[in-house]
């Protein structure tokens, strides 16, 4: 249908690029004509770069186009009415007022399009994002499983068909337990990440074993999803095979419990430190030296736990290791306690995965001990081969004495009474009884008796053995203190021997003292073994003889004598040992221990 436009401004325009744009077909419109009173409105310029009658008086346009239907947008009743007069019979008029409706039904229409045309593209874009999705969730090697708060599920990717036999399709609706626990998992960490996501409404992970048909683990890590006003949407959850990194953790901690239980129950000194001196590792026999617990050391240094002295020397020791690089063996000794501990050290490097020195270990054994008996068997050897000098020597002496006695008493016996001779006889008498003492005790310590073993109380023989002294003058001054033990002391030995030893003990005591003191004399038991100790008030022995004491010939009295090295031997062939300490009193103490005989034959 021929249309003309009267009014050239910018409704008419829109209509013109509308139709241009190929929209408004349904119209049928066909315009051919568009007159306005200003040749230069926008309408007008349009028209005329379309190639479009432009005219400036609406009568010409109506002849001259030969229009069917005159489309006024003027708004102006005056030309509305002037239209209505001059219209030609057959030519309809849509004024501006009806065009104002057709206009508005027109956006109406445009906005319609618009809508769907939107929506469709949404959809689509929707869409692509809904595949893209799916595509990453697909690539994802996680098995993931969108849930809605009734537990069905509403998104799965590939892994979860790999993972659960189950067809990402069919799974969709159907709730977690029919699919994702169907078969019974076991939560390590002690419940369903679901439901612990939902409860707390905050991410949650937690371990879950499977047996499918062999043993797996997965790291299961739910995230609750909310809407704006704080409703639960969906619960993401995301499944992690760990199945290798628990078997490799398991691994680990097995090792590691082996290696504390070889480092808690080792009786060696072993502890490891970092580059800084800091104890990363120290066991119970390494503490207890220094009477501390293993969980006092750990992350502090040397300085920080011990004397100036002992830091010092462990630094030094560290420091040169680290600086060798390579391992360090050595004989140490350190003061502890007042005491000398030696210990036989091996140190080396610790390397870490790049070749770096990362700390020290060491490994120290105590052999205290062990050199007191290596000491003991060389003063046994040495005892033996004096023993068998001495025994020579006293069966050649022994003849010669006996003469010389013999012809001294004859001597004396024949002197008058007055005879000044007489107590020149006398002191050759008594020398050479002196000298047969001294040679009677070589003979009684090369002899080396074997012992006569008896069951019975060591503290009976202690009791009779103080009661062979505690009249005698000499104990005038001493005060005696016996405390003998309750329990009783049953040890397998020779009686008299015993007696002997103790004697020694307890003159020598009297003689340190001057015969004015404190003897103390106590019995008991330790770690299995029965003791007999004489301790007493007198000056002690200095630290620099303590070491000769037991050697035959060597005293600290005026006289010489045999009497601590035979001791040593009776006690030796009892199984036991002579022990000096330092005494309570002030002076020494000497302890005889012994085996108990319920030790010795549980043993």
């Amino acid at each position: 249908m021929k249309t003309l436009i009267v009014g050239g401004g910018k409704g008419c325009l829109a209509i013109l690029q509308i139709m241009d744009a190929g929209h408004l077909r349904e119209l049928a419109m066909d315009v051919v004509c568009v007159a306005d009173i200003d040749p230069e409105a926008p309408a007008m310029r349009y028209a005329r770069d379309q190639g479009l009658l432009t005219v400036t008086d609406f009568r010409e346009a109506i002849v001259q186009s030969g229009a069917q239907l005159i489309l006024e947008l003027t708004g102006s009743h005056d030309l509305l009415d002037q239209i209505y007069h001059e219209l030609p019979p057959g030519v309809r008029v849509i004024d501006h007022q009806s065009a104002r409706i057709f206009w508005d039904l027109l956006k109406l229409e445009r906005s319609l399009r618009n809508e769907l045309k939107a929506r469709a593209a949404l959809e689509e874009a929707l869409a692509a994002d809904r595949q893209r999705a799916q595509d990453i969730l697909d690539s994802l090697p996680d098995m993931v499983v969108v849930l809605a708060p009734d537990k069905s599920i509403r998104m799965t990717n590939r892994r979860f068909f790999l993972e659960s036999g189950v067809d990402q399709e069919e799974a969709l609706g159907k709730s977690c337990t029919e699919t994702v626990c169907r078969d019974q998992p076991h939560f390590v960490d002690g419940g369903c990440p679901f439901e612990l996501a939902v409860t707390l409404g905050q991410p949650v992970s937690a371990v879950v074993e499977r047996q499918r048909p062999q043993q797996d683990f997965f790291e299961v890590t739910a995230c609750p999803q909310y809407d704006d006003e704080g409703n639960l949407v969906e619960v993401v959850e995301t499944h992690h095979p760990i199945t290798k990194r628990i078997m490799l953790q398991r691994e680990a901690e097995k090792s590691e419990r082996l290696f504390r239980q070889f480092i808690a129950s080792a009786r060696d000194i072993i502890s490891i430190k970092d580059r800084q001196g800091r104890y990363l590792v120290t066991n119970l026999a390494s503490a207890e030296l220094f009477g501390l617990e293993p969980r006092d050391c750990i992350g502090k240094t040397a300085r920080e736990l011990y004397s100036s002295v002992i830091a010092g020397k462990i630094e030094a020791r560290d420091h040169l290791v680290m600086e060798a690089g390579e391992h360090l063996a050595l004989n140490e000794v350190y003061s502890i306690n007042g005491k000398d501990h030696h210990f036989e050290t091996v140190c080396f490097p610790l390397i870490d995965f790049a070749g770096e020195i990362e700390g020290v270990c060491t490994i120290a054994r105590n052999v205290t001990r062990r050199r007191q008996l290596q000491e003991q068997v060389n003063q046994s050897a040495k005892l033996a081969a004096v023993g068998k000098l001495a025994a020579g020597v006293a069966h050649e002496i022994n003849n010669p004495l006996t003469g010389v006695l013999a012809y001294a008493e004859d001597l004396r016996d024949d002197a008058a009474p007055g005879d000044e001779r007489r107590a020149d006889y006398e002191v050759i008498i008594r020398e050479t009884l002196r000298c047969r003492a001294i040679v009677r005790s070589l003979l009684d310590y090369s002899r080396q008796e074997e012992p006569v073993f008896q069951t019975g109380d060591l503290s009976d023989v202690v009791r009779k053995t103080v009661t062979l002294v505690e009249k005698l003058p000499n104990f005038r001054d001493v005060d005696l203190r016996v405390d003998l033990g309750r329990e009783s002391l049953p040890v397998d030995a020779d009686h008299r021997q015993l007696q002997q030893v103790l004697l020694n003990l307890i003159i020598n005591a009297l003689d340190a003292m001057d015969g004015d003191g404190t003897i103390a004399i106590q019995t008991g038991h330790e770690a299995g073994k029965a003791f007999a100790s004489v301790s007493d008030s007198g000056p002690g022995i200095p630290d620099q003889e303590k070491s000769r004491i037991f050697e035959p010939f060597y005293t600290t009295k005026a006289t010489t004598g045999l009497g601590l090295s035979v001791s040593w031997g009776i006690v030796e062939r009892h199984r036991g040992t002579i022990e000096l300490r330092d005494s309570r009193l002030g002076g020494a103490c000497f302890s005889i221990v012994l085996p108990l005989v319920q030790a010795i034959r549980d043993g």
